[in-house]
């Protein structure tokens, strides 16, 4: 994987993990949290199957890792096979949709070490028992902002009273299993989110020192336009990056404007790719893999696409629709800028609504000063759900 030296949150999180820790980690977008638990837990699950004999029991993994998206999960799965190449380590994931049923009907007997996969996929295969997880020893939960909102938090809590989390050490004696919640922003009040389901005196809080802040390597421009002009201007933005080979992604707030945008790209000969959560999966598999192997030049998505995934080609971001929440700005500007990423990166802003305002001079004051931004948390959906009001503006 030509990985030389770790990374910040790499050599922070690796011992804490080896040792057997429960960590809650934050550490800025595209600082390699992904190697950050993948390493440890390869490297536990090496040193256990040289102390034990015997065959490897089919669906019963040693390690479950929960993502929110079947993009990440095909992502965490590639970088987990490139990892255990040279092992007899098997990851595996499943992310459901129109083949669970199929599948829980007529489940597949696969040996797996590391079992990747949605809180919605596999709390139905959890609970018709497809999987065993008796012997379940690590526990990762990524993007455990989003994971732990209104939208994933009946599911993720299903998941992890299944697989019997707790403190993973007791007296010296190994018990239960280890967690590690890993995100680039988290929750304030995710302490008490996570009471009844982890030990609380066990967990690690760890984070890095540029966490809730943007990057200065980063330009961040903010444009004040009226609804009536967004259009016009995106377009003559995107025609300018397509010829330049200008890799774009594109956030909107709902699908439903995703799906305008995309339609508005098609009818001026925009050649992109759109995704978004309600799409179905047999239209969605494959898109964001197109635009990553550089077929297209412009993505068009919701936050969907804004957590966890390594969008190194990716060179600007346009935010059609500004972001409700601060968390969300964080990562759709994470896009840009990452590990491996070539040059600089570039964050353009449409600003189309009063209440926008005081949002946009939180963030552009801390840009200016690269400074931290104050009061980042999870998306609240009652916040959420009176700024959707206004939501025929967008359009």
């Amino acid at each position: 994987m030509n990985i030389k030296d770790p990374t910040a949150v790499q050599a922070k999180i690796i011992p804490y993990f080896l040792n057997g820790k429960n960590v809650l980690c934050s550490a800025e977008t595209g600082s390699g949290k992904t190697l950050a638990y993948l390493i440890p837990i390869v490297q536990n699950l090496l040193y256990s199957q040289y102390q034990k004999s015997g065959e490897t029991i089919p669906n019963q993994p040693s390690a479950v890792i929960l993502v929110p998206n079947r993009e990440l999960a095909e992502q965490v799965y590639n970088v987990a096979c490139d990892l255990c190449k040279h092992s007899d380590i098997r990851p595996h994931y499943f992310v459901g949709g129109r083949s669970t049923k199929r599948f829980i009907n007529n489940p597949e007997l696969k040996k797996m070490d590391i079992l990747i996969s949605t809180p919605g996929s596999l709390s139905k295969l959890l609970t018709n028992k497809i999987y065993n997880t008796d012997m379940v020893k690590y526990v990762i939960i990524d993007e455990c902002d989003t994971m732990m909102d209104d939208s994933f938090m009946h599911l993720t809590s299903r998941v992890l009273r299944k697989l019997n989390v707790e403190s993973s050490l007791h007296d010296g004696l190994e018990l239960g299993t280890q967690i590690g919640l890993f995100s680039a922003t988290i929750p304030k009040d995710v302490i008490s989110t996570l009471r009844g389901l982890v030990d609380l005196e066990s967990l690690e809080r760890i984070q890095t020192p540029a966490v809730h802040k943007l990057m200065p390597h980063i330009s961040q421009k903010f444009e004040r336009v009226k609804s009536s002009e967004k259009d016009g201007l995106l377009l003559k933005r995107l025609h300018h990056n397509v010829l330049k080979s200008t890799a774009t992604m594109v956030f909107c707030n709902t699908s439903s404007t995703s799906s305008y945008l995309s339609y508005l790209l098609a009818e001026n000969n925009i050649a992109h790719e759109m995704v978004n959560g309600k799409m179905p999966q047999r239209v969605r598999e494959g898109r964001y893999n197109r635009f990553q192997m550089g077929e297209v030049e412009v993505l068009i998505g919701t936050d969907i696409l804004s957590r966890g995934l390594d969008t190194c080609r990716t060179q600007h971001v346009i935010n059609y629709n500004f972001p409700s929440f601060l968390s969300d700005y964080i990562h759709r500007a994470g896009r840009v800028g990452r590990i491996q990423s070539q040059g600089t990166g570039f964050v353009l802003n449409y600003i189309s609504n009063i209440w926008e305002v005081d949002l946009v001079w939180k963030i552009e004051l801390a840009a200016r000063k690269v400074g931290i931004l104050d009061n980042v948390d999870a998306n609240i959906r009652k916040q959420l759900n009176k700024i959707n009001t206004k939501e025929s503006s967008f359009i």
